[in-house]
C-alpha cells in the first residue's frame, strides 16, 4: 500500500498539512514517521477518519469530543451527543434568523432616512408587549446585585435583538423619572430564553400612538431630555385630543452622523386611554 508524504497526502486530500497534524496531536489520525527529520508519511487508510473528524467539526463538536466519538464511544453516546449538538444547532438557527430579520429592518430603516420618509411619522396603533429592564436612574447607574449584573449582561450580549430604551414615568398626568434600559419584545426574549424576573418590568400590549422622532442630540439633562423628545408627541396628541394613559417607552433605533451632528432615530410609544 502507498504512503505518501504529508504535504503529497494533503494536497490530494484537499486539506492542509496543519491540518493533518492537529488531528494527529489529538489521535485522531496516526502517522509513520521516517528519516533523521522524522518526516511524517500517511495512507489512505487514514481518510475515512479525516473525512469524518471535518463531518462532526461541521456539527459544532470539539476535536477532544471526536476522538472519543471515532474510537471510544458507543453509539448509544453518539446519538446521545448528536442530540444534543442538533438542539443546539436549531437554538443557534433561531438567533441568527432574528440577527437577520432586524438587519433587514434597519436596512429599511436606513433607506427611509435617507429618502427623509422616517421623521414625524406617526400613527395609532397595536404597542406589542416587551419587557424592559432598567439599569440607570436618570444620568446615574441604579445598584444592582451581582446576579442581576450577570443577567444584564446576557441581555447585552443580545443586541441587537434587545434594543436601547428608555421608560418616561407618567404620574398625576404629568412625565417624570426618566429611565434608561433595554428593550425586547416578549415573544423574542422567550425565544432567546433572557431573564425577565426582577427587576425586569413586562410592559402589557396596549392601544396608543407610535411616533418615529430623528433628533440631534442635546443636554445630558434629566428634564431636557424628557421635554426635548416629547415635545413633538404631546403637540399630536393635543392636536387630535388623544388622552395618554401609562409610561412612554421610547426605543433608540439607531445612531448616524449627519454635517458633524450625531442623530438619534427613535420609536416613541405613548398609551392611550381606549377610544
Amino acid at each position: 500500500m502507498d504512503k505518501y508524504k504529508i504535504g503529497d497526502f494533503a494536497a490530494n486530500l484537499g486539506v492542509t498539512p496543519d491540518l493533518l497534524k492537529h488531528y494527529e496531536k489529538h489521535n485522531i489520525i496516526n502517522s509513520e514517521k521516517r528519516g533523521e527529520g522524522g518526516y511524517r508519511y500517511y495512507h489512505l487508510t487514514q481518510v475515512p477518519q479525516i473525512l469524518e473528524s471535518k463531518k462532526f467539526q461541521k456539527l459544532g463538536f470539539k476535536l477532544r469530543e471526536i476522538e472519543n466519538m471515532l474510537h471510544h464511544n458507543s453509539i448509544d453516546t453518539l446519538v446521545d451527543s448528536l442530540i444534543e449538538k442538533t438542539e443546539a444547532l436549531a437554538d443557534e438557527i433561531s438567533d441568527k434568523q432574528l440577527v437577520l430579520h432586524y438587519a433587514q429592518h434597519l436596512c429599511t430603516l436606513l433607506r427611509d432616512i435617507q429618502n427623509d420618509n422616517f421623521d414625524g411619522k406617526w400613527y395609532i396603533g397595536k404597542i406589542g408587549s416587551r419587557y424592559f429592564f432598567p439599569h440607570s436612574k436618570g444620568y446615574n447607574f441604579a445598584p444592582i446585585s451581582r446576579s442581576v449584573r450577570d443577567q444584564l449582561s446576557n441581555w447585552i450580549n443580545s443586541i441587537p435583538v434587545v434594543e436601547q430604551c428608555s421608560r418616561i414615568t407618567f404620574h398625576n398626568k404629568k412625565y417624570s423619572d426618566l429611565t434608561f434600559g433595554l428593550s425586547i419584545n416578549s415573544e423574542h426574549a422567550e425565544t432567546l430564553n433572557l431573564y425577565v424576573e426582577d427587576p425586569v418590568e413586562e410592559i402589557n400590549e396596549s392601544w396608543g400612538l407610535i411616533y418615529q422622532s430623528s433628533q440631534v442630540g442635546g443636554n445630558p439633562k434629566e428634564q431636557d431630555f424628557i421635554n426635548r423628545v416629547l415635545e413633538r408627541p404631546l403637540h399630536v396628541l393635543e392636536k387630535h385630543r388623544l388622552t395618554p394613559n401609562g409610561d412612554i417607552l421610547i426605543r433608540t433605533l439607531l445612531e448616524t452622523l449627519d454635517n458633524g451632528g450625531k442623530y438619534y432615530h427613535r420609536i416613541i410609544m405613548i398609551p392611550l386611554e381606549s377610544e
